[in-house]
């Protein structure tokens, strides 16, 4: 799969995770319904299923889109990953956009990349 590819099915994936997460807040606000309740807890499984397929489809071998969705909060937090490259080179990315999530989730076809907590501490 091309990288322009990839690229847009990531965008597609996070545009629908911000859709969703509207409409369920609109929906919870008029309803008092939690997001963990038994609806709620359907509809995010159904989310995470997607999420799983296109990171089977995109080779996320390490499960970087739901770090990126979840902790690193869609790349609001900017949370580092530190790698070294074949030739013992010390790489580190403030993971902020989708091109540095797939920046990730190519390198780990490779390498084995850590995610960093900005306190520097590994999660």
């Amino acid at each position: 799969m091309t990288y322009q590819l990839k690229l847009q099915r990531l965008q597609v994936l996070l545009r629908r995770k911000r859709e969703l997460d509207k409409q369920w807040n609109k929906f919870s606000s008029n309803t008092g319904c939690p997001c963990d309740s038994p609806l709620g807890d359907s509809i995010y499984r159904m989310f995470d299923s997607y999420v799983a397929t296109v990171g089977v489809l995109l080779g996320d071998n390490s499960a970087w889109i739901p770090w990126f969705i979840y902790d690193n909060n869609m790349g609001k937090a900017g949370l580092e990953v530190h790698w070294h490259d074949t030739k013992h080179k010390h790489h580190k990315l403030s993971v902020k956009t989708v091109k540095h999530l797939l920046q990730c989730i190519n390198a780990t076809t490779e390498l084995v990349i850590t995610p960093k907590e900005k306190n520097g501490h590994g999660s």
